[in-house]
């Protein structure tokens, strides 16, 4: 799963980067589509229930209570994070 990550990662930053040569003003749309996504799945699909991070992550493994939604919001904060700096 990890490397299946990884993969689609790689290949989405070398597409935004690509057309971030193109489209200057894509560095104020990219980030700003993100953070509404985040907002929007934080208050309609899990209602409201604030993301702790790495501390979720830790607290999961450490209590061996796997959530319905942590893991998928992990992934997806993780490759949004990562589409976050490349766009930098």
């Amino acid at each position: 799963m990890a490397d299946t990550l990884k993969v689609i990662t790689e290949h989405y930053e070398e597409a935004f980067l690509e057309n971030l040569w193109h489209n200057r003003y894509l560095v104020f749309i990219i980030p700003l589509t993100g953070l509404t996504t985040i907002h929007l799945l934080r208050r309609f699909l899990f209602g409201g229930k604030a993301n702790k991070g790495i501390k979720e992550v830790l607290d999961t493994i450490n209590k061996n209570a796997h959530t319905l939604f942590g893991v998928p919001d992990q992934m997806r904060t993780v490759f949004q994070e990562v589409l976050r700096l490349a766009a930098k």
